[in-house]
């Protein structure tokens, strides 16, 4: 008795899929790449904070909430919290506790400032970090800065990507690895142009949508001091500042443009930073400066205007209006 067609489709979609798991499952017995970063694993984020803890990254002692964030703990009903999303210049790499863009932003405002930075942290983890934690935290304002880890360009010896679910297919290691492999062979970033811009807009939308505010920050960059370059002609980088500047656009969010370095006039690029990506403690209390100028500025926080800080509605408001057809970029402060 002949079998009809839909059966014998069905019956090879079985066998194939009984295929790829057996696959899937040999490929998780073999052993899980080292994640090349000093921290905790985590099995959906690759790697974490530690929880409560004292620990030392990169040379500096830093301290940890039971949240497994870079800050004090919570308080309890603030009247303003917000919550920074990013990598290791959020989580401040190379500067103490006390150091942080987000601990001077906190000690500037009197608000709740809460540092979820985690350093190697892409998009995709850090999207991934604010939907653990915004329930327990309920952020008024989140400050969403990333770029540098999504747009580096993945290498043969980072095959840890896929078992540290870096990829949509994080959580299947064998169709990951393949993707990472890919990736490899074809010199493509670790998240591409739009797997970054849905990625941005899916935090943003999400923020928005419980009644929150959102900052968008473009991220310094040591290139930027280059007169000679433009930033957005940066080799693999640079298309993402664009990217960047397109999701502002698309989802009305304030844009705060980091790569400007008006923000560092009078001062020489080694006093403000550490290395390509990474301020120095000087270098964090100006950032705080512009980003509590650019969060009065445009009106996502209320609060008396300190007098190191530009004037709001004029030409000095450090913050890219998505209304306007131009940015607008401050003079900077005096540094203490």
């Amino acid at each position: 008795m002949a079998v009809s067609l839909p059966k014998r489709l069905g019956f090879s979609a079985l066998l194939l899929l009984g295929m790829l798991g057996s696959i899937e499952l040999a490929g998780r017995l073999l052993p899980t790449p080292e994640v090349p970063i000093v921290l905790p694993s985590h099995p959906e984020r690759g790697w974490s904070l530690p929880i409560s803890s004292e620990f030392s990254f990169a040379g500096f002692p830093a301290t940890s909430n039971s949240l497994g964030l870079r800050s004090a703990e919570p308080i309890a009903d603030p009247e303003l919290r917000m919550l920074v999303l990013g990598d290791s210049t959020v989580f401040g790499h190379g500067v103490d506790d006390e150091d942080p863009f987000a601990e001077v932003l906190a000690q500037r405002t009197g608000a709740d400032v809460q540092n979820a930075g985690v350093p190697g942290y892409t998009c995709r983890q850090s999207a991934h970090r604010y939907r653990e934690v915004v329930e327990a935290l309920s952020p008024d304002i989140v400050l969403l800065y990333s770029m540098h880890n999504d747009a580096r360009i993945i290498h043969a010896d980072e095959d840890w990507l896929g078992a540290a679910g870096h990829h949509p297919l994080g959580g299947v290691r064998l169709l990951t690895a393949a993707m990472t492999w890919v990736r490899i062979q074809r010199r493509i970033s670790r998240m591409s142009i739009q797997e970054f811009q849905r990625c941005l807009t899916r935090v943003i939308e999400a923020q928005h949508a419980r009644g929150g505010r959102t900052l968008l920050i473009t991220p310094i960059s040591y290139a930027a001091f280059d007169p000679d370059l433009s930033v957005d002609e940066l080799k693999d980088v640079g298309p993402f500042y664009g990217a960047i500047r397109e999701v502002a656009e698309h989802t009305d969010t304030v844009h705060l443009d980091m790569s400007d370095v008006q923000w560092a006039r009078g001062n020489l690029p080694d006093t403000l930073m550490l290395d390509d990506v990474h301020p120095t403690r000087l270098g964090h209390r100006l950032m705080a400066r512009w980003i509590h100028a650019a969060l009065l500025g445009s009106g996502l926080m209320e609060g008396p205007q300190p007098k190191d800080l530009p004037k709001p509605g004029t030409r000095n408001a450090p913050f890219y209006d998505s209304t306007k057809t131009r940015r607008v970029v401050p003079k900077p402060p005096r540094p203490d």
